[in-house]
């Protein structure tokens, strides 16, 4: 993957991110790779993750004109989505709340390399399905 900067449409992001696990596909960033948003969730569906040095990888909260994510409840039910993505991908839950908190949704987080070994990003992909 080398320049995927978000999504225009999360469902089908994540419908098609799961295309990817299921076919037993890998992901990998270059060392010019910038991946951001829904390119994030993208890259994490791979059965098997691999970063080059040098990769930018971004997150940001999520929203609906004049709000966002975090002005919902965490038992709304429109966390459950990505909750389940993550998880199902081998990613803490810690990740979906780290990256509603990382920025807001007009706004970028490149990600460091210790947040990126604490939530798991380059390693073989966990899978619950």
């Amino acid at each position: 993957m080398r320049y995927v900067p978000g999504s225009v449409n999360d469902v089908a992001t994540l419908l098609a991110a799961r295309e990817v696990r299921d076919a037993g596909l890998s992901t990998h960033l270059l060392a010019d790779s910038v991946i951001a948003s829904g390119g994030t969730d993208f890259f994490l569906a791979g059965v098997v993750r691999t970063i080059e040095p040098g990769a930018r990888i971004g997150v940001h909260s999520w929203g609906g004109g004049e709000w966002e994510a975090l002005d919902l409840p965490r038992d709304h039910e429109a966390h459950r989505p990505y909750l389940d993505y993550y998880g199902d991908m081998g990613i803490p839950a810690d990740f979906y709340w780290f990256t509603l908190e990382a920025a807001p949704a007009d706004g970028i987080h490149w990600m460091t390399a210790e947040e990126l070994e604490t939530f798991g990003f380059e390693a073989a992909g966990g899978a619950r399905r």
